[in-house]
């Protein structure tokens, strides 16, 4: 115990533990590349921190515990910024960064004043600090290991996965076209966006059905999440059937996201002789990073890896949030070099998004998988550029801060994810020897719960009139497609939608035009 007293561990702990938290929040979420390298910066920070801090009390204990306090002070910033901003001082207008890191100041330099001045023994309360630091690093770090236990038995089941659609007796057509699918997160249909937000987008959808797709006018999506809906579509099957599947193989329905990389789908193509293609989406749950061509940002032109998500995450912790609050309301309006406070996520996106049409010139016939996070939040695009306000984009993962940065986000997002997939469309058709099977849809539309409404559009050559229809969900997008190209025996299942909190119970439809 008096050893336990004597070596101040808990600087370093300390260190250790925001960067610990904020991933066990997220772990669902996130990879665990993404923790590395905050935690090695703020350990090293904490080190030199603390080995100045020696030199200038010449006590090791006075020092650690001293240092302790800022690096503690140093990631309540943000955290305290943000629950002021809720209360009515925000209103006052008195919630700013002048204020709140001059008091911050204040705290440190009379709080480590009245530390050196007031303690005389310092072993005592670096016992005590030792003790906290430890149970604190312990939750988070309990919370990772047993979701990386329980993951990696997950992963091991889905990988020995055996789908009950798995295509029997496959044709060879002479000439396999390409498959592409293309998610745009959060696409809600037409005539919800039009009733609700104003905006009409039927001139993108004249422009696909000119380029041969078919609209889907009444589609829904059968979940109202992501990846529920998209480990159903690409397993051909409603949550229940694949539930039941799952357990019987060691499948947990926590787990059943683990699905969407060894699916049905991308297995009978495999089965076919296509090769998988696959982005990294930013999304674990999306990331089938074990597909034959794995396409990350890297060596490319858009390359450079900025501030991750996560990071951006920890940085608004702690008083590095103003120089984030900073950068948004100094009007940046352009991606050049990085300098846009959203700049890893516009990468992302456009580096999925300049990648697609490359693909038709791959010789062996292809299966591609994209999840593109347009028009999802944050709203950073626009027709015109890429927005400056950060209203749009300063309330991570749930959206804009108010109603209007929402309405008029969503519909910039929506003009220019529009513009982008005609472009793109064209230059894979252009490109393509065979005629390809393109498949867009919206994986949920926005909003909270009932947000089924999507964009669903087919492009299927040399497909019968009547074959498609207006209620078609991605449930039968593939069970279609096997159908028809490849000579499949699926029994097309009822178009239907769930929230993903009552699996058995389907919602009805709710737009007029479209209601039964």
């Amino acid at each position: 115990m008096i050893r336990f007293s004597k070596i101040p561990f808990h600087t370093l702990l300390f260190a250790l533990y925001p960067v610990l938290a904020l991933f066990a929040v997220n772990i669902r979420e996130v990879s665990n590349s993404v923790i590395w390298r905050p935690l090695f910066i703020s350990l090293t920070g904490a080190i030199l921190l603390l080995v100045v801090t020696r030199l200038i009390l010449r006590d090791w204990l006075k020092a650690s515990l001293i240092t302790s306090f800022i690096i503690i002070l140093f990631y309540t910033y943000g955290r305290l910024y943000e629950v002021l901003k809720t209360t009515p001082l925000a209103a006052m207008n008195v919630v700013r960064h002048r204020y709140l890191a001059v008091l911050f100041v204040v705290i440190l330099a009379l709080g480590s004043w009245l530390m050196i001045r007031t303690i005389r023994d310092f072993k005592p309360i670096t016992g005590i600090l030792n003790a906290i630091a430890v149970v604190l690093v312990i939750l988070p770090g309990y919370q990772i290991a047993s979701y990386s236990i329980n993951t990696s038995s997950g992963e091991q089941a889905a990988s020995n996965w055996t789908p009950s659609t798995s295509l029997i007796s496959p044709a060879q057509p002479k000439e396999k076209p390409d498959v592409y699918y293309i998610i745009l997160d959060t696409y809600a249909r037409s005539d919800r966006i039009k009733a609700e937000l104003g905006y009409d987008n039927s001139g993108f959808l004249l422009q696909l059905e000119g380029l041969g797709f078919y609209v889907a006018s009444c589609s829904r999506s059968n979940y109202n999440n992501t990846h529920n809906s998209i480990v159903s579509s690409l397993n051909m099957s409603y949550l229940p059937k694949l539930y039941a599947e799952g357990a019987k193989q060691g499948i947990s329905i926590p787990d059943i996201w683990m699905l969407i990389k060894p699916s049905a789908v991308r297995r009978n193509f495999e089965a076919l002789g296509y090769k998988t293609v696959a982005f990294d989406s930013g999304f674990e749950w999306t990331r089938i990073d074990d597909a034959d061509l794995y396409l990350k940002r890297g060596s490319d032109a858009y390359g450079v890896q900025f501030i991750s998500p996560f990071e951006q995450m920890l940085m608004d912790t702690t008083p590095l949030k103003i120089l984030s609050d900073y950068q948004g309301k100094a009007n940046l309006e352009k991606y050049l070099g990085g300098t846009h406070p959203q700049a890893n996520f516009i990468g992302q996106e456009e580096f999925i998004l300049d990648q697609l049409p490359q693909l038709a010139e791959i010789s062996d016939p292809t299966f591609t998988f994209a999840h593109i996070d347009i028009p999802h939040p944050p709203y950073v695009f626009s027709p015109d550029g890429y927005l400056a306000d950060p209203g749009y984009w300063s309330v991570p993962v749930k959206g804009a801060v108010d109603e209007e940065h929402f309405r008029s986000g969503y519909i910039y997002a929506v003009e220019y994810i529009d513009a982008r997939i005609l472009e793109i469309v064209r230059e894979i058709l252009s490109k393509s020897s065979t005629p390809p099977i393109i498949i867009i849809q919206g994986d949920h539309g926005y909003g909270e719960g009932v947000n089924f409404p999507i964009l669903n559009a087919y492009f299927l050559p040399g497909i019968q009139p009547g074959t498609l229809y207006p209620t078609l969900s991605p449930v039968n997008s593939f069970r279609l497609v096997f159908n028809e190209y490849f000579g499949g025996q699926y029994t097309l299942l009822p178009d239907e939608s769930f929230l993903v909190t009552d699996v058995t119970k389907p919602i009805s439809e709710s737009m007029p035009d479209c209601q039964k």
